[in-house]
């Protein structure tokens, strides 16, 4: 063989161990010894569903190490906004204290991206619906009528339950008059239930300062609703003669009032 010859096959030789070197493994460089290589160096960037290192990294601290949650939260929240479906995948499948991103990570995908987070949490991972509640509440305060239409999509059972509940709560702690009026429209008498009870008591809050919005939307509701919601609202009135007046003048049964009745405190 020529010289020319041996210098092309020893070319191809070393692009041939390059394109067939397992990722993360370091091709021998000069003399046969591969160099040097840290643990953080080794772990595979970021991106197509890859877990970061700075996560992997994180993962590998002792249970015991003070520092390790922390960052396993920090990571996982930065993996969240860059690859959301691969880290919540991962989330919904992690073990013990590793799960407690969880409930922020479906915070943070579901108000920047409720119709793909909602997608996910419906898709073929079954572990996924978990973060059902989580999801539709964060899209409800920036998105609600978006919200809301997708959950009345939903075919009967606690799944649609859930939804309606949970787009109730995050349309009423951004605003409680504009939520309350979707639960008062709402036609199916079971999921109106659903949206009343959670609104009303969220809305409870202003019962004490400014009671006349809520208690006047109470009253325009159909009976069985007016007492889901009297239920809701009269455990946080502090004025229980004023309480106890309002509910007098409710047009429910008398059982029904002495039921909203026992719940004043």
């Amino acid at each position: 063989m020529s010289t020319t010859q041996k210098l092309w096959a020893g070319i191809a030789i070393a692009v041939i161990a390059v394109l067939i070197a397992p990722q993360g493994w370091a091709v021998a460089g000069p003399g046969g010894s591969a160099p040097a290589t840290s643990a953080k160096s080794a772990v595979a960037p970021a991106g197509n569903g890859q877990m970061p290192a700075d996560l992997q990294n994180a993962l590998q601290l002792p249970a015991g190490d003070a520092t390790r949650k922390g960052a396993v939260h920090e990571a996982a929240m930065k993996w969240v906004k860059s690859d959301p479906k691969a880290a919540c995948d991962w989330v919904v499948g992690a073990k013990g204290n590793d799960q407690e991103p969880f409930k922020s990570m479906m915070f943070d995908w579901g108000a920047r991206d409720g119709a793909a987070a909602t997608a996910w949490v419906m898709g073929p991972n079954t572990k996924a619906r978990v973060a059902l509640h989580y999801v539709v509440t964060a899209w409800a305060g920036p998105e609600p009528e978006a919200a809301a239409a997708w959950a009345a999509k939903l075919p009967k059972g606690d799944l649609r339950k859930n939804a309606f509940n949970s787009v109730g709560e995050g349309w009423s702690r951004k605003s409680c008059p504009p939520a309350a009026a979707w639960a008062a429209k709402l036609t199916d008498e079971e999921d109106r239930h659903v949206a009343v009870r959670i609104v009303a008591g969220i809305w409870s809050y202003s019962v004490n300062k400014t009671p006349e919005p809520v208690t006047a939307w109470v009253e325009k509701l159909p009976p069985a609703d007016i007492k889901i919601a009297a239920l809701q609202i009269v455990p946080a009135w502090k004025d229980a003669d004023k309480a106890k007046a309002w509910v007098g003048k409710l047009p429910l049964e008398a059982k029904d009032k002495a039921e909203i009745l026992s719940k004043i405190k």
